[in-house]
């Protein structure tokens, strides 16, 4: 998966000829001016202006039955670039389109289900134009849902027309660079620059990260994971090593004593585990050509089929030959137990000393509560504790691997998920982008939530772009939030929300890119003055790159990017209803609910990761099945003497399968309990080290107490349970004549 994600997002940036800088602006533009300054710029290879035709959700009929008013995403109709940053086919071809037609984003494939041959219509007011769809569109630039922007490709004719007659024209002013290690005096160059800079701006590594961030949070995933399986058959090849060690102790005894040097003895038995090894390498790696798609189709489909090369045949092969030395050298290391078996050790059959009789630890005939069978059962567990730590251990491990993919699903799929996106949480959000009558859309807005008797509260935001002066004395764009942050408090990592125009608070990313903390200073250029603004919080927000800030400002309503409304109505006013009365009444804003942005947002993270939480709870289970049945059949060979005894002195077969499965549940229900606390305290800071990437560090896990402490507790004990009852069948073979050797 690792080399099939920067494989493709290789070959995605270099046939698109991805931009190392892009300006967004929103407004007029001078072309000449910005020609001639790109021009006289020596770092500037290529330059390009992409006219784009920003048209609503509420104008665009995909044809299904989606309510496409409530879609979060702006809608960029644009004709195929000509110098970079081209707009890819389904093969990764340039994209072109013929008048009538449109190629449209993945995404809208993804959400819609639209196939090829369907229609879209453009519509407003007297105007209606109906567009086919021909092909799907990789943007190199908007691929990830995390973006809130799409462009659909049409015919540069059609974008004239739609230009006429609906939507709103914006610009994205694109830069190619000589070398891209100059990217940040570029930046810093443009932005004390007066070319336009009234939106935000895209950079090479913003674009790379948000494109491979979906993707690289599963792959991370599934790497913990099976590093939590290599430790699982650590613990089974040590298991079975001691336990044939044990088996085979008077040959081994036997063999030392005819003169056999002890070196050779252990390469009789490491040949074996050697020949399982390879072939077990072998299999896993033709398994996994056949099982690959399964986990990079979503790779695939937005990034494109990574070029076959060297390193993508090599690469995997080197970390299987990697694993394969891992186990040899921990067969060595776990073989060295040979030493403590000597030749007299045999011949006195030191071995027979296992089943001498123990101290008890309950007194069982006393026991009036649980059943004999039962009660030896728990009896043998605290007898032989050091015996049973392996199993214990797998099961920590295997509860370890279905809860804590369980509850982080169950966080990216609940409302409190909106707290890593820096957004307030509220029963409705309201979006309203740059247009022209923004500021009056807006103004009417607040007066109409302000004489809403069903609004309970509700706080505006409005998002403007400053400069601030880095560390090395150079301006930098910073994006930040304005309004009342304590209607709608969020969650903050360190300190709180800004309650004075001196406040500022940083996302995590901006915070550690910046190396402020709280109680430091950051200078921001605000109506060209310097003003010293502190610290005063610092947030998670994996949206916009997780590059954000907050503060209390002065209101820039003419240079704003967008304005933001949270609402909340009072209990007995349905939300719905309100959301579709605002739809009507606010026609140029997105009205959604909390559940509706995050799905809309992260809806193709959801389902990732739902497929890989599948995958880990069956390999957990197939772990805890296996590694019973491993140690069941090692136990009953190991104990066929005492159960021969047992036998004996009147336990039927159903008695001694009543016991093991006893113990195997005792051991179970010990490792359910602690990994269950190890997933709920480790396993946050373990997905926070994930996500951190992303901008969110500390993450606090939602939990849904029926699947992790009633649900998962019970399908690993049906497991436990039907596993040792077949197991353990092979009891009733067991005879008086096993007591020889005991």
């Amino acid at each position: 998966m690792t080399m099939e994600l920067t494989g493709s997002l290789s070959s995605l940036f270099e046939k698109s000829k991805a931009p190392d800088f892009v300006q967004m602006h929103v407004g007029e533009i001078e072309q000449e001016e910005i020609d001639s300054w790109s021009s006289s710029n020596e770092m500037v290879l290529k330059e390009q202006i992409v006219q784009m035709v920003n048209i609503d959700n509420t104008n665009i009929d995909f044809g299904s039955q989606q309510d496409n008013a409530i879609a979060i995403m702006d809608n960029y109709f644009v004709s195929q670039n000509l110098n970079f940053d081209y707009l890819l086919d389904m093969n990764s071809d340039i994209v072109d389109v013929s008048p009538g037609e449109v190629a449209l984003p993945l995404y809208y494939k993804e959400q819609y289900n639209i196939e090829l041959g369907e229609t879209i219509v453009i519509h407003d007011k007297n105007f209606s134009r109906e567009l086919t769809v021909t092909d799907f569109v990789r943007d190199v630039q908007m691929n990830p849902s995390i973006i809130h922007s799409k462009r659909f490709v049409v015919h540069e004719d059609d974008l004239k027309e739609l230009q006429s007659h609906v939507g709103d024209v914006e610009y994205a002013i694109e830069f190619l660079l000589k070398d891209d290690a100059n990217l940040n005096a570029f930046h810093s160059m443009y932005e004390s620059s007066e070319l336009p800079h009234q939106g935000p701006t895209i950079d090479y590594p913003l674009i790379k990260t948000l494109n491979a961030i979906t993707d690289g949070i599963v792959i991370a995933l599934i790497i913990f994971v099976s590093i939590l399986l290599i430790i699982v058959s650590a613990l089974c090849i040590r298991y079975t090593i001691v336990s044939t060690m044990e088996e085979d102790f008077r040959e081994i005894g036997i063999m030392k004593a005819i003169g056999i040097p002890e070196k050779n003895i252990k390469h009789i038995y490491l040949i074996k585990y050697v020949a399982i090894s390879v072939i077990a390498s072998v299999v896993g790696y033709i398994v996994s050509l056949f099982l690959k798609n399964v986990f990079t189709s979503h790779i695939s489909l937005y990034l494109g089929t990574a070029p076959t090369s060297i390193y993508t045949i090599f690469i995997p092969i080197v970390a299987i030959l990697i694993l394969f030395t891992f186990i040899v050298l921990y067969c060595l290391f776990v073989f060295r137990k040979f030493r403590n078996i000597t030749a007299v050790d045999s011949l006195q059959s030191a071995r027979t000393q296992r089943f001498k009789q123990r101290k008890k630890h309950m007194a069982i005939s006393k026991s009036k509560v649980l059943n004999i069978n039962i009660l030896l059962g728990i009896k043998d567990v605290f007898s032989r504790l050091k015996m049973y730590i392996l199993l214990f251990l797998v099961f920590v491990i295997s509860s370890f691997i279905i809860i804590v993919p369980v509850n982080f699903l169950n966080t990216v799929e609940s409302n409190e998920f909106i707290q890593y996106m820096g957004i307030e949480k509220s029963d409705i959000r309201i979006d309203l982008q740059h247009s022209d009558h923004m500021e009056d859309t807006y103004n009417n807005m607040i007066s109409i939530l302000e004489k809403d008797k069903d609004v309970s509260k509700y706080a505006a935001y409005i998002t403007n772009k400053y400069e601030y002066i880095g560390e090395d004395g150079l301006s930098e764009s910073i994006i930040i939030e304005s309004g009342n942050f304590s209607a709608f408090p969020l969650e903050y990592v360190h300190g709180k929300e800004p309650a004075i125009e001196d406040d500022l608070a940083l996302s995590y990313l901006n915070a550690k890119e910046m190396d402020k903390k709280v109680g430091d200073t950051l200078e921001l250029i605000v109506d060209g003055e310097k003003r010293t603004m502190n610290i005063c919080g610092i947030y998670q927000d994996v949206t916009n790159g997780g590059r954000t800030a907050k503060a209390n400002l002065p209101s820039e309503k003419d240079d704003a990017l967008r304005y933001e409304l949270s609402v909340d109505v009072g209990d007995s006013t349905s939300k719905s209803a309100k959301m579709g009365e605002y739809r009507d009444t606010f026609q140029e804003a997105t009205v959604t609910d909390i559940n509706g942005y995050l799905h809309q947002t992260f809806g193709n993270t959801i389902d990732q990761l739902r497929l890989f939480t599948f995958i880990a709870i069956a390999i957990a289970l197939i772990i805890a099945g296996l590694f019973t049945s491993l140690f069941l059949r090692m136990l009953i060979a190991k104990d066929s003497p005492h159960i021969a005894i047992m036998k004996t002195i009147g336990f039927s077969n159903r008695d001694i399968r009543i016991q093991y499965i006893t113990r195997s549940l005792c051991v179970l229900a010990a490792g359910v309990i602690s990994g269950t606390i190890i997933a709920n305290t480790v396993g946050p800071v373990i997905i926070g080290g994930l996500l951190s990437i992303m901008g969110a560090a500390n993450i606090s896990f939602v939990i849904d107490p029926f699947q992790a402490y009633i649900l998962s507790p019970f399908v690993m004990a049906a497991v436990v349970i039907i596993v040792a009852s077949v197991n353990l069948v092979s009891i009733k073979n067991v005879e008086i004549t096993d007591m020889k050797d005991g």
